[in-house]
This record gives C-alpha cells, structure tokens and sequence, in this order.
C-alpha cells in the first residue's frame, strides 16, 4: 500500500542515500532484494537460491559506504580482495537464514509499521516534516525504485525484529552481576621493574664496517624510486559553486521558477477499516458497519473491532498524515483526495489489499514558504545546480581542448580560466603524498606511457561525480641507488636499535632467572626503573593498560611470588612479582549498579546469543557455494 511515487530527481550523490536511510542494525544495514538482469545463482540456502545480482547491489552499497569514509583515499582495488567478497557473501547467507526462520514463525510488517519509518526517517524531511520530493530524489539517485526500498525496508525490519527478540532475551542475574563486580573490584600486591632499551642505544656501537655490510646485504632498500612532477587542470562543481554570487533578482525568479521545491503539499490523515474477505462477504460487512456509523457509533470503536489491518487496528484504523500521489494503490488514494471535510467517510473502496471504509480525520493545507525563509537554501539550490550546468559544459571544453593540444595544457587553461598547477615529485609507490597526487587513478596516470613517454596530456580523469582533472609530464628523476654516506645516519639508527633490543631482551631475562633463584629485585634493578610492592587496581594510572592486563593474567601465588617477564609494546624489558591476589567480599547490587550494569551485561550476552543462534542455523541448514 505504501509504496511511493516513482520519479528520478535531481540533486546530491547517489551514494548519499547510504549514510542517512539506511536503519542503524546491529547486524548489516540493508539488504538488496533488487533482481537485476543476471539470475546467476551464487548460493542456495534450503534451497532458496541467492542471485548474482543481489551480491552485486550488495557490492554496490559497500562501495558507496567506503567511498563516504575515504574519500579520495577510496581505491577501487580494495574490493577486489577475495575476503571482502566472501563477507559480503556469508551476510547475504545469514540473512536468507534469518528471513527463513522469521517466515517460519510467522512474524509479519505491517503497512503502519513500514510508513511510520519512511515519514520518521530525517533524510525523508523537509523542515521536520516528511517531503515526497525529497523521498523520491534520495532514492532515485541511490538507484533505488519506492517500490523496491519498501520492500527492503520490510526485509530488513523482519530481520531487525527476530535479532532484537533474540538479544533482548538474554537475563543476566543478580548474582552474575556481583560476581563480576567482585573481579573487577579485585586487586594485586605487586612490584613492577621496567628495564628501558634506550637504555642501550649507542650509535657508536655500530662499526663502519657494520653499516658496509649492512648496506650492501640491502642495496634494494636503498634504492631511490623513480619520481615525476605533474601539471594539471582540475575542475569541479563546488569550486565552479563558490564563484557564483546570484542577484537578489536571480534568487528570486529561481524561487519562483521552483515554488514547488519550497512548499509543503497538503496531508490528509486517515483513519480506515480493512476486511480482507472475498468481495461479496467484504460489502456485506463494511455495508453493516456505514449503518452501525449512521447510529452514531465511533468510526475507531467499530475500526479496534473489525478491522483486519492489524497494525492500525489498535490505533482506531489511524493511518497517519498522507501525502497525495504516495500511496501504490491509486483507488485508495483517490478515494482519500476525494472526501470534501474532516470526519467525512467514503464509501467501500477496494484495492489490492481488500476492502476499505475511510475516514478523513485531518488536513493540513499546502504551506508555501517565503523567500526570505528559505533564501539560504534557494541561494544553495541554485549555486548546486547552476555550478553543475557549468560544470559538464566545462568539462567537454577541457575534454575537447586537452585532447586537440595534447602537448600543452596553456589553451584550455585560458579558456577556462582556470589555473595550471603541479604537485611537485612523488613516486609511484610513495605512501605519503599530499593532493591530487595521492588518488590511484592520478598517480597510474602520471606513470602511463601515453604522459610519461609520449608526453601527452592525460584523458580527463574522474576523481569523483563532480570532480575531474586533466594531467601532463612536468620533470622526472629516474631511480637512483643511495650512495652510503646518504643513508649512514639510517643504517646507525637501525642497527643501533636491533643491538638495543637484543640487549634489552638479553639483560632482563638474566635479571629476571636472578630473581626466581633469591635474588632481590631491587639491588638487581637499582640501575634501572623500579616500583616496590603496591597494591594495584585494573585501572591503576601509573602503568600501562598492557602491563596491567599482563599482571591479571598471572596466576594467584601460593606460597612464593610469581615472576614473569615481556617485552612491551615499545619495546622495553618488563619484570612483574606478584605477590598476593586480593579478593573482595562479594557486596550486593546497589539500585544505580543494577540499572547500569545488568542492561550491559545482557546486550553483551544477547550479541552473544545471536551469534551462537545464528551459527546454530548455519549448522541445520543445507548452504550449497555454487560460485564462491
């Protein structure tokens, strides 16, 4: 019944859609239900098959996804990897398990349910209010019909209402929740000694003769990669945008010109009864119920009473506000448009779902919005879509330009207006590199034949929807082997720091035996980093999360104290003595400890169930990998 209007619209990336209406799961977001041109089969579970074609919307959602994150960091290659692929194929499985058992135990959307989420949803509104021309816009652009989102939406909240049932069922009990804050309470009596390997850095520990040696074992390492310097001419839609400065003139003919763009059309709420008997027992009922209405009983009375819409029958048939044009079955909108007044019913409407009796119980009238309300935006609107125009305009020219004098980049420049810029030298497998030169596309460019022989200019390169450049060789610096004396001080620093380590290592193991066999800590560290016995929580400040979580990993001492001994993260020597394990009383659950801590503890141990849920059905089930 809600399915919207279908119409492509203008405005931001398609991938936009991704970052806003996508429901916050706990599990995968979205599931793609979209039967594309391919059927190829890729995987059955229980015999239901999983298509090509869903994989690949799927693959298309995480690269929409990745490309929100990183920017022109994203690099296409990266779902090319064989895991990323095996992912995104395990989630469609544990979804299609997910759905069996969801259609097994009867669980159904309803119509309500699914309109409350669109009108709900933040990126659907306009000023706080759900917009049907945004709704359409959004989804369009992300390549996604009303139809098909709606039908993802109900996919997806089948899913969402199984894993919460399944989570949320999870009890965690009293005494679980004192035993734990009984462990987390617990305490060490310990000393700690540190012995630091900058202790034994010494540069003058490292020979010529070593560094020789060294050097010539990696010459490879030292090679100096070849390097380009590039010039180029980008153009994109937001710097074309901030040059345009509209008139008040120009603002207000474009206001004028999309006065539907700044209104909000008229909703109507409705309330309705739903029979879904054959036609004839369908009238029958609805015709008793208009007489029951003549009576003066109430349309919400009758609607709790006999309504089979079991979503909007406990709310007296309330439907909400409605938009014209938004409902799939057009006698049901009809019907609804054509009631003149506010507590007028109709008469029985059928539709696709079944038989209808609707009552119109509010409008609110189209609300057109000033221009001084809305300048900003007009003002933004218009720069977008201005800036656009001027974009793919300018874009042919420098298409056309770069490509007619391929040898210099001057005559499109000065058409354009647009400044020739370089990125200074950067090398192929350089990681580290500002601006345009760090996109793949870009740098594989820079490195081509066609610019790097040939001296050609590039072909223009997308760096994003609404962003292109066009490149050409500046300079270039063949690779070249490093000479010794340029990279001595590295070589040093490097074999000085293997020695420190194997120094470190070497000194706090004898140290550390010394200790076992009698030997007293504190003499045998003086020279170094020594803290005597203390008491130590597990959210001691002075020492580091991974020393702490070494030290409650040890084992409770008997008689004697336990010794152990690790390199750290930065590579120091640490010695921990434990001498004894304190152990609290188990204390009862105060009223603000039971309101923080048992809800944490169940959503843990509910993640924990869904998984060993899930799992438990993966091993149930026949899930044949026809194309891995």
């Amino acid at each position: 019944m809600l399915h919207f209007i279908r119409e492509r619209a203008q405005g931001w990336v398609a991938w936009f859609i991704v970052g806003l209406i996508s429901i916050p799961f706990a599990l995968w977001g979205v599931n793609s239900y979209i039967g594309g041109a391919s059927q190829t089969v890729l995987a059955e579970v229980n015999g239901e098959p999983i298509y090509e074609s869903q994989y690949l919307n799927r693959l298309q959602q995480y690269r929409n996804r990745l490309r929100e994150q990183l920017g022109e960091q994203f690099d296409p290659e990266m779902l090319e990897r064989q895991e990323v692929k095996q992912q995104l194929l395990e989630q469609l499985i544990e979804q299609k398990l997910l759905a069996q058992t969801s259609a097994q135990i009867g669980q159904y959307i309803d119509e309500r349910t699914i309109s409350q989420h669109i009108y709900e949803t933040k990126a659907f509104q306009v000023d706080g209010q759900f917009d049907s021309a945004q709704y359409k816009s959004l989804l369009a652009r992300a390549g996604l019909s009303p139809a098909s989102y709606e039908q993802q939406l109900r996919y997806d909240l089948l899913n969402r209402e199984l894993t919460s049932a399944i989570e949320s069922s999870t009890i965690v009990s009293v005494s679980e929740a004192e035993h734990l804050i009984q462990l987390e309470q617990q305490k060490r009596d310990a000393a700690i000694g540190k012995i630091s390997y900058q202790t034994f850095l010494d540069d003058n520990a490292v020979s010529d003769s070593e560094m020789k040696t060294y050097y010539e074992n990696n010459m490879a390492r030292f090679m100096l990669p070849a390097q380009v310097d590039i010039e180029y001419i980008s153009l994109s839609v937001s710097s074309i945008a901030e040059k345009l400065t509209p008139t008040e003139e120009v603002l207000r003919a474009f206001y004028e010109d999309n006065l539907g763009q700044f209104m909000r059309p008229e909703q109507r709420k409705v309330s309705h009864i739903l029979i879904e008997s054959d036609k004839e027992a369908a009238i029958k009922i609805l015709t008793a119920v208009k007489h029951r209405l003549d009576q003066g009983e109430q349309f919400a009375t009758i609607a709790e009473e006999l309504s089979q819409d079991t979503g909007s029958a406990g709310q007296g048939g309330d439907l909400g506000y409605i938009q014209k044009g938004v409902m799939e079955d057009d006698n049901f909108d009809k019907a609804l448009f054509s009631l003149m007044e506010v507590g007028q019913v109709s008469e029985i409407v059928e539709t696709s779902y079944g038989y209808h009796l609707l009552k119109l119980t509010d409008i609110q009238a189209v609300e057109q919005k000033s221009l001084l309300s809305v300048r900003e935006e007009v003002s933004r609107r218009y720069q977008q879509q201005e800036a656009e125009k001027i974009f793919f305009e300018q874009a042919e020219v420098l298409a056309e330009l770069s490509y007619e004098y391929p040898d210099t980049l001057t005559v499109a420049a000065d058409a354009l207006d647009i400044p020739i810029q370089s990125t200074g030298f950067f090398s192929k497998s350089q990681t580290e590199i500002a601006g345009i030169a760090a996109n793949k596309k870009v740098n594989a460019a820079a490195f081509s034949d066609e610019v790097l022989n040939e001296r050609l200019n590039s072909a223009v390169i997308e760096l994003s929807d609404q962003a292109v450049v066009v490149i050409r060789h500046k300079a270039y610096q063949p690779a070249k082997q490093s000479m010794l004396a340029e990279v001595e001080q590295e070589i040093r620093s490097e074999l000085s720091l293997q020695y420190a380590q194997q120094r470190v290592k070497e000194a706090g193991e004898t140290i550390l035996q010394k200790i076992q066999q009698g030997g007293d800590p504190a003499s045998l560290l003086s020279q170094y980093e020594w803290h005597t016995q203390q008491t130590l929580s597990r959210r001691e400040q002075q020492f580091s999360y991974e020393i702490l979580e070494q030290l409650y990993r040890m084992q409770k001492p008997l008689q004697s104290p336990n010794y152990h001994g690790f390199i750290d993260d930065e590579g120091n020597y640490i010695i921990l003595v434990l001498y004894s394990v304190i152990t609290p009383e188990k204390q009862k659950l105060t009223e603000a400890d039971r309101a923080e801590l048992l809800p944490y503890l169940e959503q843990n141990q509910g993640r924990s169930e869904l998984a060993a849920f899930i799992n438990s059905l993966k091993e149930s089930a026949d899930i044949a990998i026809i194309q891995p």
